[in-house]
């Protein structure tokens, strides 16, 4: 199969942490298939890295700009510099976060010329947004297919657009959440971490948390710092997924769940979470609360796959009481998360589905991968939940 793939995405010109899902999803693309990426760097000084003089008045005119430019109707200035191409590609993708990103892409020249076929995936949707986002939005009907991670949005953006749109989930690096040094049977690492929060948090619970660490001595490894910039993406997903790997629990809230204030945007849509594929990847039991939408509960169908707790926190120690009590139940979730995510959850998923639209099949080193993660979850059998012997032991 001699095919080309063109991968854009901002993720180097907005280096903020969401910007590793499509880090994540472009790395593995590229091993499966004869992928070139662009991902220019910003066009000017990050906020959170514009600390001397000259910065701050450069980031201040850029925002200047980009109000100019959407009192115009021209929609949000591009953050990324621009890119040329060399070569034609059979499949392109673009993917970011936001759809104020949208106008990134025309940064990358010819890129719409240069492509057999094009797909946009964008993360964050909201339809009370779409309205004044429309500038923006028209870009979309430059692609053959829009995904979006936001299903309940669909509908309502299908009315910015003449490009068919569909729902298409996240997912996590399921292989290096199990094998980061490509095993064929691993051995898992002692969970010496207690409790993995990582990014937004209910205030109730963390002070718990805290409390437990103070006084139980538990470890507890959440953010401490904010405004946070990627200085290397591959280090950042490797890291996470390490300490994913060691956790015992880890924390995944509903944004709506942390962020009531955010009804305004979210209204009654509700969406799914990268982070709850990517601590099921790692086999840790999943702490918080569920999304209350129907592709949530299609694709996280197992016992304990979001194991519930109080925003407030109010039934933790309870919740937790009766986990310390059932290894078994421990162990069989850590089991089902992980080879949910092998079976079902990985990237290599998500791009079938892309490749599907656009009338293409899985390159063969795409099927060795799937077949791989298939075995992996064959054997796979978590013997105990321990310190010293939570270990993956070879099935027959």
């Amino acid at each position: 199969m001699d095919r080309s793939v063109l991968l854009i995405s901002t993720y180097n010109a907005v280096r903020k942490p969401w910007n590793g899902v499509p880090f994540e999803f472009y790395n593995i693309i590229s091993q499966i298939e004869n992928a070139t990426i662009v991902a220019p760097p910003a066009t000017g000084p990050d906020p959170a890295t514009a600390s001397s003089p000259s910065g701050i008045l450069k980031f201040a005119a850029q925002g200047l700009a980009g109000q100019a430019r959407r009192a115009m109707g021209k929609g949000f200035a591009p953050q990324m510099a621009q890119a040329g191409l060399d070569a034609e590609y059979d499949l392109c993708l673009f993917m970011c976060q936001f759809t104020r990103e949208l106008t990134n892409i025309d940064q990358v020249r010819d890129w719409r010329a240069r492509s057999k076929f094009a797909v946009a995936f964008v993360l964050e949707t909201w339809s009370s947004q779409f309205e004044k986002r429309k500038a923006d939005l028209r870009i979309l009907d430059q692609f053959d297919h829009v995904f979006v991670l936001n299903a309940s949005s669909a509908p309502e953006l299908k009315r910015y657009t003449s490009t068919p749109v569909s729902f298409l989930p996240t997912a996590a690096d399921s292989l290096a959440a199990i094998a980061p040094a490509g095993e064929t049977v691993p051995m898992l690492p002692d969970r010496v971490i207690d409790f993995f929060s990582m990014g937004r948090r209910r205030a109730e619970v963390h002070d718990l948390l805290m409390e437990k660490s103070r006084t139980e001595g538990a470890f507890y490894i959440h953010d401490i710092w904010t405004g946070i910039l990627a200085r290397d993406w591959a280090e950042a997903r490797a890291g996470n997924a390490d300490m994913v790997r060691r956790s015992r629990y880890y924390i995944a809230w509903d944004p709506v769940a942390v962020s009531p204030t955010k009804d305004e945007i979210i209204g009654n849509e509700r969406a799914i979470s990268t982070r709850y594929f990517e601590g099921s990847a790692g086999g840790a039991v999943l702490l918080g609360s569920r999304p209350t939408c129907p592709e949530f509960d299609a694709l996280f169908d197992w016992p304990d796959a979001v194991v519930e707790i109080a925003p407030e926190g109010t039934d933790l120690h309870e919740v937790l009481g009766r986990f310390e009590a059932d290894p078994e139940r421990v162990r069989a979730v850590r089991e089902a998360n992980i080879t949910n995510a092998l079976r079902r959850h990985d990237w290599a998923f998500r791009w079938e589905e892309i490749l599907g639209t656009a009338g293409l099949a899985p390159s063969e080193a795409h099927v060795k991968r799937v077949d791989k993660m298939a075995h992996l979850a064959d054997q796979i059998r978590i013997v105990s939940d321990r310190p010293s012997t939570y270990r993956v032991a070879a099935g027959e």
